[in-house]
């Protein structure tokens, strides 16, 4: 938890700095995003919060860990979309571009605007796939978490579950954040468990 909060300010990629190298590097840049824009250190807040204490064992699990990282990764796609008419605006007003990896492809990789959003907005729903279909394969076959006993897989469904909810949270929270809503849209719908069935233990 201290580290994370530790990272969050020694990796601050947010100081307004016009020449950004951690942009040129698209891996770096996400790296770096996850820990200046301290959502892994709200992940882990959540979980103190909870009173949930993750293990060793759960936290080298490598499929723990890609889920904690989408987890981390998701929020700050969407605050990327989300706020891009404001950071837009910032842009062209002060020629410093801001961390948004919308604009960061449209200036590595030289594409439109339609086609850096469309990227952004398909990478995350395949991340938000990609964690639905880890977490559902393990419900399925929890014998493959091999190394883990009883108590830890519980523990380990308990915090794919708490992560799921940050997911949707972080979303939720971010569309009603005031300085967003100028000429933002949204809607957002319940949908059938039978559908999208509720991430719980087995």
């Amino acid at each position: 938890f201290a580290l994370q909060f530790r990272y969050c300010f020694e990796l601050g990629i947010w100081g307004g700095q016009p020449e950004n190298p951690d942009a040129i590097n698209l891996g770096r840049q996400q790296f770096c995003r996850v820990l200046s824009g301290g959502f892994s250190a709200l992940q882990e807040i959540l979980l103190v919060l909870d009173g949930i204490d993750i293990p060793k064992i759960i936290r080298d699990n490598v499929y723990w860990k890609r889920c904690w990282e989408i987890a981390a990764i998701l929020p700050g796609r969407t605050n990327d979309i989300i706020s891009l008419e404001k950071e837009l605006r910032e842009y062209e007003k002060y020629q410093i571009r801001p961390d948004n990896i919308i604009l960061i492809y449209m200036d590595i990789d030289n594409c439109t605007f339609e086609k850096a959003l469309s990227r952004v907005i398909r990478e995350h729903d395949e991340a938000l796939t990609e964690f639905r279909d880890t977490y559902s394969h393990f419900q399925i076959y929890p014998n493959h978490l091999y190394e883990l006993n009883d108590d830890m897989k519980e523990i380990f469904f308990n915090t794919l579950t708490r992560l799921a909810e940050f997911i949707s949270c972080s979303l939720q929270g971010q569309v009603i954040i005031k300085r967003y809503l100028k000429n933002l849209e949204y809607r957002i719908e319940s949908v059938s468990s039978e559908t999208y069935p509720t991430l719980e233990k087995p």
